[in-house]
């Protein structure tokens, strides 16, 4: 309400860090607007979001849900998407391809990710939890109203790492086609 969060808090949290694990609800490419250039710098960023997967994908072959996921991807008509978000398509594909960003999404059946919290490492090897409403994302970032509480409190630090780190274990990597379907985007 009284600044922008990406400026006041992310941006600058960001810059020159070491590692950047978040739990993001929902995760668009639009935060690449924000803060590209300080993600880019960031050797580990790993992002967990919720996804639309069905159980019953993840026991078929991986082509068929691949496939599932390109054709939920392409509901945008791709000439649209294709103008309008070509940069931050071009910056994400970018980032995933060079392996320095990982992006992961738990399946709904398993648990539907609404909770969103993130821990940074600054260069110093210091860490800073933050919780609240916030998903990744240039709206939420720029122009809701969100809530966003940070914590450096070791204990605070290693209570979201922990509920990270049970996620990650519970989610599967942004499949191939998609990746791809950034590139030719």
């Amino acid at each position: 309400r009284r600044q922008r969060l990406d400026k006041s808090f992310l941006a600058d949290r960001l810059k020159g860090a070491r590692s950047y694990r978040r739990i993001a609800g929902y995760f668009r490419s639009s935060i690449f607007e924000l803060v590209e250039e300080e993600i880019s710098g960031i050797p580990d960023v790993r992002i967990l979001c919720n996804s639309e997967l069905d159980i019953n994908d993840l026991s078929v072959a991986k082509a068929a849900r691949e496939a599932a996921l390109k054709e939920k991807w392409n509901q945008v008509p791709i000439e649209v998407a294709g103008l309008l978000r070509k940069d931050r398509y071009r910056a994400l594909f970018e980032l995933l391809t060079k392996g320095t960003i990982q992006i992961r999404v738990v399946p709904k059946e398993t648990v539907f990710v609404h909770g969103k919290a993130g821990v940074i490492e600054t260069a110093a090897g210091n860490k800073v939890a933050f919780l609240g409403s916030i998903n990744e994302s240039k709206s939420a970032f720029a122009g809701n109203y969100e809530i966003l509480w940070e914590d450096l409190s070791p204990e605070g630090v290693l209570w979201v790492e922990e509920e990270f780190d049970a996620l990650w274990k519970d989610s599967f990597p942004l499949p191939d086609a998609i990746v791809e379907e950034i590139g030719r985007v």
